[in-house]
């Protein structure tokens, strides 16, 4: 008798184990699902973001671009490039603004090409991402 319910208790430990198994194969698969979403929306939105860092967009943009929510899609990037989305457009505007700069362009013009609605934002956000302001740097 001791020994059906030992086999008894075996076979419910077995079946157990095995739906345990199937339901954490699902998990992994979704997780996996998941990550490669939002590696394809985060790709997007940095696209979006290099063609367009001069426009006026902001978060609810990128999502409808990328095809995720804002905080997923805010929670994605910052994971995958380190920084924002709104902080890496202020790169690339700065970047941007650096080559202008450096083609000789007046800083007011270089504001309104790159997206900043002036130049004093301009050289606010310059000076603290590159430590010089734009005039100094053009100067260089």
């Amino acid at each position: 008798m001791l020994c059906r319910d030992d086999a008894g208790r075996l076979e419910q430990e077995s079946a157990l184990a095995e739906l345990v198994g199937v339901l954490f194969a699902d998990q992994v698969k979704q997780s996996s699902d998941d990550t490669r979403v939002s590696s394809d929306a985060v790709a997007r939105a940095r696209s979006y973001i290099d063609a367009h860092f001069a426009d006026g967009f902001g978060l609810g943009t990128l999502s409808t671009v990328s095809g995720i929510s804002v905080f997923h899609l805010a929670r994605s990037f910052r994971k995958a490039v380190g920084i924002t989305p709104l902080a890496y457009r202020n790169q690339c505007r700065i970047v941007a603004a650096r080559r202008l700069l450096l083609a000789g362009q007046p800083i007011a013009e270089v504001a309104l090409d790159v997206g900043y609605a002036d130049q004093s934002h301009l050289t606010r956000q310059f000076q603290r991402i590159v430590g010089v302001s734009p005039a100094r740097y053009a100067n260089r």
